[in-house]
């Protein structure tokens, strides 16, 4: 019974045995090593997916293990800033060498998308983000960097604002939030936030140029553009600029545009020939006599207006240092007489890695000079409503250097119309600045947390403006107090600063199928700008009187203090949540309404990695999306708005002292929420 016994223990033990024999047999551990393809250093944080249940993730040496059943397996190969693989591995062949290529060096951004604080795959895009980049921009040649996505991107309205050379434009993002303050958008450019919107002369994009712009990324919704809190109502746009590849040869790239632009229509008005007959058909009698001249004056006003675009660029990597430097020159005439617009732009960007790929450093300097000839618009009206039957050059008439005006207005030009013609070649109203931002960026991954990276941004927004008009004293409208003459130098000084630190955490869970990306930091930025101030004087230089300033210049400034959080989370790749918070502190409002809490929360599933859609060809992606948040608004808010002001009053707050009136002074507190 015991040796009985005993023999059925034995079988068992060897049916058992083989069973785990059979089991090992059929699976078997693929093991091997991801490292970037051009610095041949080890990355970490690297996805590898088998299958649905098969994922496993890169350790600080970039090495991975990976049990798989049956071969030959397919590997999706997957990490943030890096192309995307697939390999199918037929046999198991020890140990296994994977290589992958780094978006900057693969000069592709499809897989990335640029969002506030860092990126992110595109997969994984909860809110409302659009992203054009190089090429998809607009074919045509273009002058001004906006026009590069105008028509390009849904929900975005750009608008120039005249046709103006060197004009901006306006640009909604899904439509305007404010009736009285500003409605255009947060500007970013390589990480610095822009400030000082002015459409009507050069715009905030005019110190770029197009030819160096490689992405236009557009936050559109509030659960995206949260993170950026009380400056995010009117959404925000990202650019980046294009840089160096890592171990690169050198490129160098020239391009040369020449155009010519004509006014495709003009008003119809009467010609002399109909002015005359209306006036004598109809038995009227004119303001001004009937002369005997035919002139077009919007003929007179209008040019064919030519333009040139030049750029030069040199891109490469020198070692481990990727670099790009370009120099773009714009010389631009309008089409009403006497516009035009030069520009100078420069760019130079450095992005090495250090120790191995674990440091990255970025530094971005960009440079423009600008000088902007204005044209006085009011001659356009001017030349639709001036009498056709006066010429343009009355030579008997030296009190306004040979052009016909209604001299017998003289004394009160105000009454007239002045000559549009004069109004183009008496004046000389010139603009010109010096733009440069730059900033310095480094992103440290710590060797010995995996995942764990701390990110610093810090950077400035210079710019010196300054004005010159002249008109004689043989200029009509000005006659009276004997032209104008004002030099203007400087007219503005502008110098923002800001500093931005973050720290950044990423981690696979192979276990549950899910992975967690976790940001959190401050941010600090200064604006200061000074305004002078000047007397005026007529064309002699003599100053006029009543024209002294009461100040010399001034000095207004604001400031920004805030605190940033993101935590996306996803479940299988397609299961989405992003949840944001930023918490703004802003000079502008008073002490107790400074601070407020901007935060936001995104939902989003991917159906089309379903099952019963994942092999669909019909459909490329399907997704569905919830979002929630709340941003805010400071910009079109003066500085000191909540500050108590005293100012003196006027006569109804006086008595008399002895027989002198007493000014009072006047108590105004406004508090803005």
């Amino acid at each position: 019974m015991k040796s009985h016994l005993l023999l059925k223990c034995r079988l068992l033990l060897f049916f058992i045995l083989s069973s785990l024999t059979a089991v090992q047999a059929q699976s078997e551990i693929l093991k091997g090593q991801v490292v970037d393809a051009a610095t041949k250093s080890p990355l970490s944080e690297v996805q590898i997916r088998g299958g649905a249940s098969q994922v496993v993730q890169t350790d600080l040496q970039g090495n991975f293990s990976l049990e798989v059943s049956a071969f030959p397996i397919s590997l999706q190969i997957t990490r943030e800033g890096y192309l995307s693989q697939t390999r199918v591995f037929e046999t198991n062949k020890q140990p296994v060498h994977i290589e992958l290529l780094a978006i900057d060096t693969a000069g592709t951004l499809a897989d990335v998308v640029t969002i506030g604080y860092g990126t992110t795959l595109k997969k994984f895009i909860t809110g409302s983000i659009a992203t054009i980049s190089a090429k998809d921009f607009q074919k045509a040649p273009v002058t001004n960097a906006e026009e590069l996505i105008a028509n390009k991107i849904p929900g975005l309205q750009i608008t120039p604002s005249s046709g103006q050379p060197g004009a901006g434009s306006s640009m909604l993002i899904r439509g305007g939030a404010s009736i009285s303050a500003s409605n255009n958008p947060l500007i970013i450019i390589d990480g610095v936030a822009l400030e000082g919107w002015n459409p009507n002369g050069p715009g905030m994009l005019s110190q770029l140029n197009p030819n160096d712009i490689e992405t236009f990324t557009v936050l559109k919704d509030a659960a995206a553009a949260a993170i950026y809190g009380s400056r995010a109502s009117n959404g925000v746009i990202i650019i980046t600029t294009k840089k160096g590849k890592l171990n690169d040869k050198l490129h160098v790239d020239f391009s040369t545009n020449n155009s010519v632009s004509t006014l495709i229509k003009r008003e119809s008005v009467l010609t002399a020939g109909q002015y005359k007959e209306v006036i004598t058909s109809n038995n009227l009698t004119p303001t001004f006599a009937i002369g005997s001249a035919s002139t077009d004056w919007q003929k007179e006003i209008y040019q064919n207006a030519f333009a040139t675009d030049n750029n030069i660029s040199l891109s490469g990597g020198i070692k481990k240092l990727p670099y790009r430097f370009s120099v773009g020159y714009l010389n631009q005439d309008g089409v009403l007489k006497t516009g035009n617009y030069k520009r100078v732009t420069g760019l130079l960007n450095l992005s090495p890695k250090l120790l191995k790929g674990a440091l990255k450093l970025n530094l971005s300097i960009k440079a423009s000079y600008e000088k902007q000839k204005i044209a006085d618009q009011a001659s356009i009206a001017n030349a639709i409503a001036f009498d056709p039957t006066q010429p343009v050059y009355d030579p008997e008439n030296t009190d306004f250097d040979g052009y016909f005006q209604y001299a017998k207005y003289a004394t009160n030009p105000a009454l007239a119309i002045a000559n549009p013609v004069s109004m183009l070649m008496q004046q000389q109203n010139t603009s010109q600045g010096f733009r440069s931002t730059g900033n310095f960026q480094l992103d440290y991954a710590f060797p010995f947390i995996s995942g764990l990276h701390f990110n610093v941004n810090t950077g400035y927004d210079a710019s010196k403006y300054q004005s010159y008009y002249f008109s004689p004293a043989t200029y009509f409208p000005l006659n009276v107090q004997g032209g104008a003459k004002n030099d203007n130098d400087p007219a503005s000084k502008v110098s923002n600063t800001f500093l931005e630190t973050y720290l950044n955490y990423t981690k696979l869970f192979t276990k549950i199928d899910s992975r967690l990306n976790v940001t959190g930091g401050y941010s600090y930025n200064n604006y200061l700008t000074t305004n002078y101030f000047y007397p005026g004087y007529d064309a002699k230089g003599e100053q006029l009187a009543g024209s002294e300033p009461a100040y010399p210049f001034d000095k207004p400034s604001h400031s920004i203090i805030s605190y940033f959080g993101r935590l996306f989370y996803a479940f299988k790749d397609k299961y989405l949540l992003t949840a944001t918070i930023r918490d703004d502190g802003s000079s502008r409002f008073a002490p107790k309404y400074r601070w407020g809490v901007f935060p936001s929360v995104s939902l989003a599933w991917k159906i089309k990695e379903e099952g019963f859609l994942k092999d669909n060809e019909a459909l490329s992606d399907l997704k569905l999306r919830l979002s929630y948040g709340i941003t805010g608004q400071q910009d079109g808010i003066g500085n000191y708005v909540p500050i108590s002001v005293y100012t003196s009053g006027g006569a109804m707050y006086q008595y008399n002292i002895g027989g002198l009136p007493m000014i009072c002074l006047i108590q105004a507190l406004t508090t803005l929420i």
